[in-house]
């Protein structure tokens, strides 16, 4: 349950209507101390933001604590609800369905202008939606009484060598003289690419080990797994001894170094085959039939294909996968034919299942947040973050990350979860990959 202090008689705020669509629960000031158990802290709001926020109302979403209220006397204020990917653009959508204040979902560039210069109050858009919105208009709206929410606002709002991303200039140009509020469980603090820098000061900070004691969100425990993966170097040498009779000296260095792509390749299959009987049998003794589940970080989409057949050869867990789909021009992850065959017949299977690829994520994700099959989702980037799975408690790392990535990564197994009298007290990370000093760094 998520939380928002707030008197009765603030019920009809703008910003508190919008939360309350949100999910959160309107509490009284005594109500919110007891459950808080008589601590409020200090809040110090940026001098711009201060100008636009009368009251300070607290609260408390997906681990997350910030402060945020409307001004009553601000005339007509407009909401506009900014991500940066279609599924949480829709989730935000989907909240609302519940609350009388009905947010209109942008469906094109086109229509987030004509909605901008309707002066619609509520808004969700995706990000790149400014983009095409300005590419045949110079229409700016400069009324300062419009409130954008940029969720995963670590994400998509500054360039790669710093100062605004293409959309996020778009989007200023767009709505000049907004307030800009940006939401992030992770802002990057690099010189290059830096949240305060884009959004100004923090107006508050809530850390993971706040959120654990108030009960926010579950504590993580981490445990290293290593796997055993022996590979026949005299075999290998036998073989290619034999295929390269005849040869010329250029000849079998040519294949030589095929052979070591080849090589690699075995090698990454035999990792991938040892990884998948132990985290088979990892999740079969200690949380198949409690209705808890897991994710599976594979380090490409080849990779999540393979550990998906392993997985079904063993028969003892049930999965699914959840990538984008295909492209050639996705740099190295799939280096070799080989493996982009292997993507492109799994993606060809499940559009001839699903039909389209909002369909193949619907189906898959609403399957996986339920309590049947599948028990392990299996994925790469996509739903990496941004991805609320309540019953999700186990991560499988089997791919390098570092910093904000995986701080998002292991945010995915710390929801509270309850149902039946089965309470998560733990989100479990299992790390394949040796990534404890990451880790230690990325909190």
């Amino acid at each position: 349950m998520t939380f928002i202090a707030a008197e009765k008689h603030q019920s009809q705020v703008p910003a508190l209507q919008l939360l309350v669509a949100l999910g959160f629960t309107p509490l009284s000031q005594e109500e919110a101390l007891r459950l808080r158990g008589g601590r409020l802290r200090n809040v110090v709001l940026d001098d711009v933001l201060a100008e636009q926020l009368m009251r300070i109302n607290r609260f408390t979403h997906r681990g997350r604590e910030y402060s945020f209220a409307l001004e009553r006397s601000i005339e007509n204020p407009r909401i506009i609800i900014v991500t940066d990917r279609d599924d949480l653009d829709k989730q935000i959508k989907d909240t609302f369905k519940s609350c009388d204040l009905e947010p209109i979902r942008a469906t094109s560039g086109a229509h987030l202008l004509e909605l901008v210069q309707n002066k619609a109050p509520l808004v969700t858009t995706i990000i790149n939606k400014f983009d095409t919105a300005l590419k045949n208009s110079k229409l700016a709206d400069e009324d300062p009484n419009i409130f954008v929410l940029v969720d995963e606002s670590h994400r998509t709002q500054t360039g790669r060598y710093g100062g605004h991303s293409q959309f996020a200039a778009k989007m200023r140009r767009l709505l000049p003289k907004a307030c800009y509020l940006g939401f992030t469980g992770t802002p990057l603090l690099k010189k290059e690419k830096n949240t305060l820098s884009t959004f100004g000061r923090f107006i508050h900070r809530y850390a993971i080990d706040e959120a654990v004691a108030d009960g926010a969100v579950v504590p993580l425990l981490y445990e290293g797994r290593l796997v055993e993966q022996q590979v026949s170097g005299a075999v290998i040498d036998r073989w290619f001894d034999k295929i390269s009779e005849g040869l010329t000296e250029n000849q079998k260095r040519d294949l030589k170094r095929k052979f070591s792509r080849m090589d690699a390749l075995a090698k990454t299959d035999q990792a991938i085959r040892a990884k998948a009987f132990d985290i088979s049998e990892h999740f079969r003794q200690h949380w198949q039939g409690t209705g808890f589940k897991a994710q599976l970080i594979a380090p490409s989409k080849a990779a999540a294909v393979r550990f998906k057949e392993v997985l079904d050869e063993i028969g003892h867990v049930s999965s699914a996968i959840v990538i984008s789909p295909p492209d050639d021009n996705e740099g190295n992850e799939e280096v070799d034919q080989e493996s982009k065959d292997l993507v492109r017949k799994f993606w060809l299977s499940m559009m001839a299942r699903y039909k389209t690829e909002e369909e193949y994520n619907r189906q898959i994700i609403d399957a996986f947040k339920g309590s049947g099959d599948p028990e392990i989702l299996i994925i790469v980037s996509k739903l990496l973050t941004g991805f609320d799975a309540p019953r999700n408690t186990v991560l499988y790392v089997c791919k390098s990350l570092k910093e904000h990535n995986l701080l998002q990564a292991i945010a995915r197994v710390n929801r509270l979860y309850e149902d039946g009298g089965t309470e998560k007290q733990f989100g479990f990370i299992i790390d394949y990959e040796g990534l404890l000093g990451e880790l230690d760094s990325a909190l």
